[in-house]
């Protein structure tokens, strides 16, 4: 009888300490992706404004040779169409202008996306950092020889804490994957 209870806590601290592992790798996992995603956002606006910018120059530098070319050309003319040019070319850069404001209104809302999924992955961090900690209180507890049932039990109770803090983790995220997927097709298409 003292075997099998010996066998019995052996086979339920390996089945602890295996999970225990899987959720920390499940955790490091989450942390890094949650983590990289500002840097790529900030990323992305960067070279979208640098774009933008790049833009704005080049159609400014376009309409400019225009304007010379014409005034170059058509110097017997210029006083009659003068009026003319100047009014096509306040309407180009109106709507260059335009545009350019379109494309950052669309990054400036999928920007706000992804802050705000920010916002929903925060308690699910949280929760995450609270499992960490009790699995590393669970394991100095768990290693102590002098009180191996209390340990069992404690462990045991502790495990089921940490279950039920991983089903609602992964319940979040399975909630917050598709806003994540959207927001991503949503910047790939505005790009």
């Amino acid at each position: 009888m003292q075997r099998l209870k010996a066998a019995l806590t052996c086979v339920l601290l390996v089945a602890l300490t295996a999970a225990s592992v899987s959720v920390l790798l499940l955790v490091r996992t989450a942390t890094a992706v949650v983590a990289a995603m500002p840097g790529q956002i900030q990323a992305t606006r960067a070279a979208l404004l640098t774009e933008i910018q790049a833009t704005r120059v080049d159609l400014t530098g376009q309409i400019e040779s225009a304007r010379q070319d014409l005034l170059g050309r058509t110097e017997r003319q210029a006083a009659a169409l003068r009026g003319d040019v100047m009014g096509e070319v306040s309407e180009i850069r109106k709507a260059a202008d335009r545009r350019v404001g379109d494309t950052l209104a669309r990054v400036d809302a999928a920007l706000g996306q992804v802050d705000a999924l920010r916002a929903d992955l925060k308690p699910t961090l949280e929760n995450t950092a609270s499992i960490t900690a009790h699995l590393n209180d669970a394991s100095a507890i768990l290693f102590r020889r002098d009180a191996l049932p209390a340990q069992i039990l404690g462990v045991t109770a502790a495990a089921k804490v940490t279950l039920g803090q991983t089903a609602e983790t992964m319940r979040d995220v399975q909630r917050a994957t598709p806003r994540i997927l959207s927001t991503w097709d949503e910047i790939g298409a505005n790009v």
